[in-house]
């Protein structure tokens, strides 16, 4: 004869029950740790970056890169409430927040700079978000 177990919960159903709606909601991945440790680590994030948009080219200075960027490599550009997303590549993108304007003068320039530099390469270029 089989040995016989007991019924009812055991300690293990417990676990998986309170286990099973987490995994489904993907609260148990450790990519976000992953995502800050590799964020952390890269010395192109840990100092200050500047960008200069000049007419015909994006000089790109950081701690360790100096470089000038090409405006055609932008396709496209999002907007919202706080930030500028430049796109570029599948999934890649610069991040301009707002906060570094001077003023909104200076921010409608850039906006027109930018969408004359990226109706040549993408017609459909810039989409601007609101939180409605």
């Amino acid at each position: 004869m089989w040995p016989r177990s007991g019924g009812g919960f055991r300690g293990w159903t417990l676990l998986l029950l309170i286990a099973a709606p987490l995994e489904f909601f993907n609260l148990l991945s450790i990519a976000p740790l992953v995502t800050r440790f590799r964020f952390n680590g890269n010395p192109k994030f840990s100092g200050v970056n500047i960008l200069k948009f000049e007419d015909h080219r994006i000089p790109y200075h950081a701690p360790s890169i100096q470089s000038k960027l090409s405006w055609d490599i932008y396709t496209d550009m999002i907007e919202d409430d706080r930030l500028i997303l430049l796109i570029y590549g599948g999934n890649m993108y610069s991040i301009l927040p707002k906060r570094c304007f001077r003023d909104s003068q200076t921010l409608n320039a850039f906006r027109s700079m930018v969408l004359e530099k990226l109706i040549p390469t993408n017609a459909s270029a810039y989409t601007q978000k609101t939180n409605n």
